[in-house]
Parts: structure tokens; C-alpha cells; sequence
């Protein structure tokens, strides 16, 4: 697993404890992962709470996990059925198909409860480590992860204020870079090279947009 933040305890701007609200994420897409049909948009769940949250990155951090996990688990839902159906409708014309018919049955069924089982196990792991405020990058969804979270924050008109991941210029407005007289100039820094992959980083990062290492 990638580097352990400790986070103080603190109340999200939905008005309760950050434990509480991510708890309840995390709760709702475990539901979801074991719904027929549902289980697709499992994903939008922590997308929307990722917007609601205004005031705690940690929140957010989590969310921005839960929905890349998520997203991996319905596409990948989805092609098991696909091509489950595309494999069992030749089979079905063959006479006497029964048993191969019942054989990859057998197969697809056992890949999709092992892979809704995969991913139980990884949300209960976050939701852990989310209630005991211990911030954590997973990983094989890291990088990923690291990316998707940067591309929702830039749709986020109102970024949290410190989170690493929300462009420069957009959380420093968001933390009260405006000024009487108009905005404040801010002063690009220099980026920060990602001693793993090479990656120039935007100051103030603390994982790689690219291979989602932790930034020295």
C-alpha cells in the first residue's frame, strides 16, 4: 500500500463527522456492488458526495477512490456479460450443448461473485481506513485515482481550500485570495519531479499525477 496520512478528525461541510459521511459513501456502494442493474452506477454515489463536499479534501480524496473502483467493477461487470452472452448463444444452437452450455455458465458465475467479493474487500479496507482518519493510496487504482481526481476538481466551482489535487489558481481563490481591489496575483512555483517516474508535478502535490507515488 502506498504511504499512510494521518488526518485530524474533523466535520465535513454536510454537516457530519468526515468518518460519518464517507461511512455512508462507502456504505451505499457496497449495496449497490450486490444490486442487478444498479451495480453499473454504483460510481455516481461518490461522484455526487465528491461535489457536495465543500470544506474537507480528506472526504473528497475517498470519494474520488470509490468512484474509480467502482467504475473499474462495472465495466468489468459489464464485458462478463457481454461476452458471456456472445460465448453461450453459438453454444445454445449446438444439440445436446447442455453440459458446455452449463460449464461456462459455471465460469462466468464464479468470475463475477470472486469479482464482486475483490471489491467488497477493497471498500471495506478503505472504509476502515477512512474512519480511523488514516488516508491512504491504493496501489493498482492510484494512479488512476490521482487522475480522475484532478479532472473532477477542475469541474469543482468551488475547490476545497488545501486540497492537492484542485488546480493552483482555483484553491487559491477558493481560500481567500481575493483582495478589496480585485484578485491577488499568484506566483507560479516551480514544479516538483516525481523521484519515481520523472513527472513534473504542479507545487503543493503530494502524490504523482502519474504513477500516484508519494512526492518528496
Amino acid at each position: 500500500m502506498g504511504e499512510e496520512i494521518i488526518v485530524e478528525p474533523h466535520k465535513s461541510s454536510l454537516g457530519m463527522e468526515a468518518k460519518w459521511i464517507l461511512s455512508i459513501v462507502f456504505g451505499i456502494a457496497l449495496l449497490l456492488s450486490w444490486t442487478p442493474f444498479f451495480m453499473y452506477i454504483a460510481f455516481v454515489v461518490p461522484g455526487i458526495f465528491f461535489f457536495l463536499e465543500k470544506e474537507s479534501s480528506f472526504v473528497k480524496f475517498y470519494c474520488a477512490r470509490a468512484v474509480i473502483v467502482e467504475a473499474a467493477f462495472a465495466v468489468i461487470s459489464l464485458a462478463l456479460t457481454v461476452i458471456r452472452r456472445i460465448i453461450m448463444i453459438p453454444l445454445s444452437l449446438i444439440r445436446g450443448g447442455y453440459g458446455i452450455r452449463g460449464l461456462f455458465s459455471s465460469i462466468f458465475t464464479f468470475a463475477g461473485i470472486v469479482l464482486t467479493i475483490g471489491v467488497m474487500i477493497i471498500l471495506i479496507y478503505m472504509v476502515i481506513k477512512a474512519y480511523n482518519y488514516k488516508q491512504v493510496e491504493l496501489p493498482v487504482f492510484g494512479p488512476l485515482a490521482v487522475k480522475l481526481h484532478e479532472k473532477l476538481a477542475s469541474y469543482d466551482k468551488n475547490p476545497v481550500a488545501g486540497d492537492p489535487y484542485a488546480s493552483t489558481s482555483a484553491s487559491g481563490d477558493n481560500a481567500g485570495g481575493n483582495t478589496a481591489g480585485g484578485n491577488t496575483a499568484k506566483k507560479r512555483k516551480k514544479p516538483v519531479l516525481c523521484g519515481e517516474c520523472g513527472t513534473k508535478n504542479e507545487n503543493g502535490m503530494k502524490f504523482c499525477s502519474e504513477c500516484g507515488k508519494p512526492l518528496a
